[in-house]
This record gives C-alpha cells, structure tokens and sequence, in this order.
C-alpha cells in the first residue's frame, strides 16, 4: 500500500522543530535545540534521504530476539525491562522473498511555505 510521509521545519524559540506526518496524521516531533543544523554553511544544501535501514546497533539485529532492543536492554513496545516482550505488531520479513521485502518510492517533492 502507499503511503504518504511528511515532514515540516518551522521556527520555534528554542530552535527548530520538525513535525513528522504519516498519511496526513502527526505522529512526532523533535526540537533541535542545539541548533545544530543553523551553524553549517548557508549556501549548503540540504539532502533527502529516502532509504530502509533495518537493524544496527540501535534499534537491533533483525535476526535477533523479535521485540528486544539490545543496546537498550529493553523491550521496543513499552520500552520494559526484556522479561518477555511483546510482539504484537511486529513481524519479520522474508528477506529471501523479493515480495515480502519490497520498498519502493513513487515521488519526492519539496515545498517552502511563502
């Protein structure tokens, strides 16, 4: 199915926030307020990057325990000590399976408000 992701920059006193949307709902937000991105160059340029990272040190080996976080030591639903951690709503993907792990991106647009 697709889906449509957002994400919108706007200022706030403590720094920039970023809003992420997912099919028209927020669903997040963080402020920078190091303002880290607001010392780099000015003519530089911001680049999008549209990709599927799966596993890593910080969210885990997708081969691993199903629902542990290990660098965390927690469960990713509920964010509990790993004493059987649920796992509705998380299921493993095929990776043999062309069909089962497809990622595919239709379009990409970029919008400043006046």
């Amino acid at each position: 199915a697709w889906h449509v992701w957002a994400v919108e920059i706007s200022p706030t006193p403590d720094g920039p926030r970023f809003e992420f949307f997912l099919d028209g709902a927020s669903y997040g937000s963080y402020v920078d307020t190091q303002h880290n991105w607001a010392t780099s160059d000015p003519q530089a340029t911001w680049d999008i990057a549209i990709n599927q990272a799966v596993g890593g040190d910080w969210i885990g080996d997708p081969d691993g325990t199903l629902g542990y976080l290990p660098n965390l030591g927690r469960c990713s639903i509920g964010g509990t000590p790993p004493d059987g951690c649920t796992t509705t709503g998380i299921n493993r993907v095929n990776w043999t399976d062309p069909a089962a792990a497809q990622y595919a991106v239709d379009y990409v647009r970029v919008y400043v408000r006046p």
